[in-house]
């Protein structure tokens, strides 16, 4: 970036203040102008004026802040001084509102003291109860005008934020989709195919099946994953037509009946009965646990016992384990189902956790379903 370029920026970036800074120190002009009467401390008090007033526009949080403690001193000084202490207090509650709205507060509320002070001290200047309430409804005014600014902004980013929050889910579910519908199911075909390259014999009806099957699924999957980005929102949001309950039972079923057609032995067990009041939170756990099979299908040892423990109420727990093969027969690539699947159970609220203990692979998911 060249030396022009840096300077347009920073000539950007403080935009603002140095606007606020140069229409205060138009206005400490024309104040000064119309007082004409020079004494030590007002040529003093106005050359702290400057120096304040340009450290406000380079750096507006410790301008701001000196200004308006500047300006606390200059209200309780009993000669005239320019520029107008009120004034200056205007301008700096205006950027303390938006920068800093409680030591804005603060400071506000020190300067409202500041003419009663006077008032009650009898100071031989021209200020009565009526300017004081006066100043003391600028002060508040210029203070929440700072604020409200803030809100804008504040109210401008959260919307942005929104956004990018959205966008980041999208591709998350994008992702969450692209891997259980597509290579979910590859991994199960490959599964399959090489088995039998590996014992060079010829595959089963049933071997054919479960190909047809995940081939199918894996293409269903596909056009989901199209629609998601797509935005087709008719096509993708569609109402499950069975409970929770039943859907969970029946991916056990399927997932049950695969494993052990594959030579895997061990149990899975359902306790609780519930219902989740999110569809996504539901499909996510769902998802999740088809997740949980596949590692066992791809990396547990058929020789040695797995179990999966599924606990419901008013969350639910999924607890599996298993031992880990200590050679992999099939060459399939490690994919990023986890690592996909924690994510997504972590922005709705849940937990997906997984360690290896030894030769024991543990999984760990925890899900709120209200």
């Amino acid at each position: 970036m060249t030396h022009q370029s840096r300077w347009t920026a920073w000539i950007t970036r403080q935009f603002p203040y140095l606007s606020a800074a140069l229409a205060l120190l138009a206005l400490a002009m024309v104040d000064a102008i119309s007082r004409a009467t020079w004494t030590p401390l007002g040529i003093g008090y106005f050359g702290v004026f400057l120096i304040l007033d340009a450290v406000m526009a380079c750096r507006p949080m410790i301008g701001s802040v000196s200004m308006m403690a500047f300006s606390i001193i200059g209200s309780l000084i009993t000669q005239t001084v320019s520029p107008n202490p009120i004034v200056t207090a205007m301008v700096a509650l205006i950027l303390l509102g938006y920068c800093r709205p409680k030591l804005g507060l603060i400071l506000g509320c020190m300067e409202i003291v500041c003419p009663f002070i006077n008032i009650a001290l009898r100071y031989p200047v021209d200020f009565d109860l009526y300017s004081a309430v006066n100043m003391c409804a600028l002060t508040a005014l210029c203070y929440f005008i700072g604020y409200a600014l803030r809100w804008k902004d504040q109210a401008a980013k959260a919307a942005v934020l929104k956004s990018q929050l959205g966008h980041l889910q999208h591709t998350l579910t994008v992702a969450t989709a692209l891997h259980d519908t597509t290579s979910s199911n590859l991994s199960n075909i490959m599964q399959v195919t090489q088995m039998h390259l590996i014992n060079k014999e010829d595959a089963s009806k049933d071997d054919w099946q479960l190909i047809n099957a995940k081939a199918t699924e894996a293409l269903h999957g596909v056009h989901h994953v199209i629609a998601l980005l797509d935005a087709d929102q008719q096509s993708v949001k569609t109402e499950p037509r069975q409970s929770f309950m039943e859907r969970l039972e029946s991916c056990v079923k399927f997932e049950e009946t695969t494993l052990h057609n594959a030579g895997f032995v061990g149990t899975t067990s359902i306790t609780g009965v519930g219902n989740s009041s999110d569809p996504q939170r539901g499909q996510a756990v769902l998802d999740a646990l088809s997740e949980i099979y596949r590692n066992i299908e791809r990396h547990a040892n058929p020789d040695f016992f797995y179990k999966v423990s599924i606990s419901i109420d008013n969350s639910i727990s999924i607890l599996a384990s298993n031992t880990c093969r200590d050679k992999h027969l099939c060459s399939i690539p490690h994919g990023k189902g986890l690592k996909v699947h924690t994510k997504r159970i972590a922005s709705l609220g849940g937990t997906f956790t997984s360690h290896k203990n030894g030769n024991q692979w543990n999984v760990i998911l925890q899900m709120p379903l209200r």
